[in-house]
């Protein structure tokens, strides 16, 4: 079909045929997508207020945002634009729909998909929950929260808190002073770690555990117990696994604590 494109001003109800992609750009706000059982994808926009949005439906995706910004860019540009547009939008789409969202201020959630989420944000917070996928967070400022998370993870974010919890086997999460909360309830997994000052906690169900942690003069602990040896910087090293499963974690910290808990199915 040929590219539509037409512009929102006021709050409306709009429904379009499913597309595989939705794409959301806004500046100040907040933007809700969340799976349902429907073929449609269904818009509502609760609140706008400056530029109009600009809703764009091809073959392979519906796209809301601002033309005269343009997507090309945008997430390098997210940290410097500044703008008086606010839009608070909900959109529920099927769940096999593929999302991507980035927003300078805007508050992002995103609720029970069974595709990938992309989700960039400049100072907004970052809310994700049920989604069986691959989820992608990147943040400045806002804080990053994935609720069971059944899918691989990437987290990148300068100081936002970072907390993470499901049974993804495979999570990479980067941070500059940020804290970082980690509940994994997959017995086999990999996972890295990097901060600078923000402290670590990562709980984990009773299984195995391969630990390389370099740290600068951050503490060291695994359940419970220092695994330090001396003062300074060193790299602590933990060989305790079991068949057949186990958690390889690699950890990189200047200053941050690293405290590793293992617990019964039951306190996951």
């Amino acid at each position: 079909m040929a590219t539509r494109s037409w512009l929102i001003s006021s709050p409306l109800t709009e429904t379009l045929p499913a597309r595989p992609h939705l794409r959301v750009q806004l500046v100040g706000g907040n933007v809700e997508v969340s799976g349902h059982d429907g073929g449609d994808i269904v818009v509502e926009v609760l609140d706008i207020a400056g530029n109009p949005l600009e809703v764009v439906l091809d073959d392979a995706m519906v796209a809301l945002g601002y033309p005269s910004i343009g997507w090309e860019g945008w997430v390098k540009r997210l940290t410097s634009f500044r703008s008086s547009d606010v839009c608070r939008v909900k959109v529920r789409v099927p769940r096999g729909t593929r999302v991507s969202l980035a927003t300078a201020a805007a508050g992002i959630a995103v609720s029970d998909l069974g595709a990938d989420a992309t989700l960039h944000s400049a100072a907004g917070i970052i809310y994700t929950t049920g989604i069986v996928g691959k989820v992608t967070a990147r943040t400045f400022s806002g804080a990053v929260t994935l609720d069971r998370q059944d899918g691989p993870v990437t987290v990148q974010s300068a100081s936002g808190v970072v907390s993470v919890q499901g049974s993804s086997a495979h999570v990479g999460i980067s941070t500059g002073s940020g804290a970082v909360n980690l509940r994994s309830s997959s017995p086999t997994s990999a996972i890295t770690v990097s901060t600078i000052s923000g402290d670590l906690d990562v709980t984990l169900p009773q299984t195995g555990l391969v630990l390389t942690a370099r740290t600068v003069s951050g503490a060291v602990d695994v359940d419970g117990t220092s695994r330090r040896t001396s003062s300074g910087p060193a790299v602590v090293s933990v060989d305790e696994r079991t068949a057949p499963s186990a958690c390889w974690l690699t950890t990189n910290t200047v200053s941050g604590a690293l405290r590793v808990h293992r617990v019964g199915s039951d306190s996951m």
